[in-house]
């Protein structure tokens, strides 16, 4: 399982992020982001019981917060899957070890959080937006 998701994560950063270097924005084709399902459940990733991996509040209606451990010179990606596979959100190349995620747009419901480090770690967990 830690393989299939590292490989649709991959997949993913390879071939839907279009890096406009002078502006640094990203950019993914509607395309390629309806094309980005995952098919098997994300509780199946390994995640660490590390205690620095946290996501709260738990229920959120505005932001949530996700920490995770960090050193200098890492980055981490991080994906927003619904219930239903689909991909509805990201934030991608950020730096530090705290994560402001804006969830106020999101339909209340339960949603999976994969955290990809740029050490290969993969970090997973669930977030509730009433």
């Amino acid at each position: 399982m830690k393989k299939f998701v590292v490989l649709i994560i991959t997949m993913f950063i390879c071939t839907a992020v279009n890096i406009n270097a002078k502006a640094e924005a990203l950019q993914i084709t509607d395309a390629t982001a309806e094309a980005l399902q995952i098919t098997e459940p994300t509780s199946g990733i390994d995640s660490p019981n590390d205690p620095l991996f946290l996501i709260f509040p738990i229920p959120a209606d505005d932001f949530v917060y996700i920490i995770y451990p960090w050193e200098e010179g890492m980055t981490a990606d991080v994906l927003v899957v619904s219930m239903a596979g689909q991909l509805v959100g990201y934030e991608f190349n950020i730096i530090g070890g705290i994560i402001e995620l804006d969830v106020s747009s999101l339909a209340p419901g339960v949603y999976n959080i994969i955290l990809a480090l740029s050490n290969g770690d993969i970090y997973g967990g669930k977030m509730i937006v009433v």
